[in-house]
């Protein structure tokens, strides 16, 4: 069932011009809070763009995940920037087959280009909301310094760009040390845990109902 509401935790209301760290347990209903979110965004925020890293998933089927969430993005697309970091390492996107709306990552392993792309996405003053889907599918690619590296920028671009960046890792693939560097590199960390978020600040700990 589709849904269509105007309210619901607004993260970019909650977490202006922050680096947010989202974690959850991979293939579990939980991930359902991350595009949840997106979507409050995008109903809440009509002047707004969303910019929509997709490091596992070829960006147009990310419509379609939306979709089996019960939420339909397709009258918000020309407001959503999506980035492919897969589909042209992958060789499946041919010239003249790209996608209006969507920046192709020649090669995911080259995070210079990763970074220009979202430096120059960043620069336009519409975008409040970007989120990353997945830091796994960075660290698939890329060695786990330039990743870090990579992330302890995002905390100056927030700030400069007026952008709320929300990160997404599934836990489990590099274990608890990798989970708590990423933590380090965040201003705060959102747990999802079955119906449950777990909202922490460096000033606090808060536990809320989401369903």
């Amino acid at each position: 069932m589709e849904r269509e509401e105007k309210k619901g935790l607004n993260i970019n209301s909650m977490f202006p011009k922050k680096t947010i760290l989202f974690s959850s347990p991979p293939l579990s209903n939980s991930q359902s809070i991350m595009y949840k979110l997106a979507y409050f965004y995008l109903t809440n925020s009509p002047e707004k763009k969303l910019i929509w890293v997709s490091t596992d998933q070829p960006a147009d089927k990310v419509p379609t995940l939306f979709k089996e969430f019960g939420y339909n993005i397709e009258k918000y697309k020309n407001r959503i920037l999506f980035v492919d970091v897969v589909t042209a390492g992958a060789g499946v996107k041919r010239l003249g087959e790209k996608i209006e709306g969507t920046h192709y990552i020649e090669s995911p392993n080259n995070m210079v280009e990763i970074t220009m792309t979202l430096a120059d996405l960043f620069d336009d003053k519409a975008d409040g909301l970007a989120v990353i889907d997945s830091i796994n599918g960075m660290l698939a690619f890329n060695g786990s310094g330039s990743v870090i590296k990579f992330l302890r920028f995002l905390p100056v671009i927030s700030v400069r760009t007026d952008t709320t960046i929300l990160v997404n890792y599934l836990q489990g693939q590099y274990g608890k040390e990798m989970e708590n560097t990423l933590q380090v590199t965040a201003d705060a960390s959102l747990i999802a845990e079955d119906d449950k978020l777990t909202i922490k600040t460096r000033t606090g700990i808060e536990t809320i109902p989401f369903k």
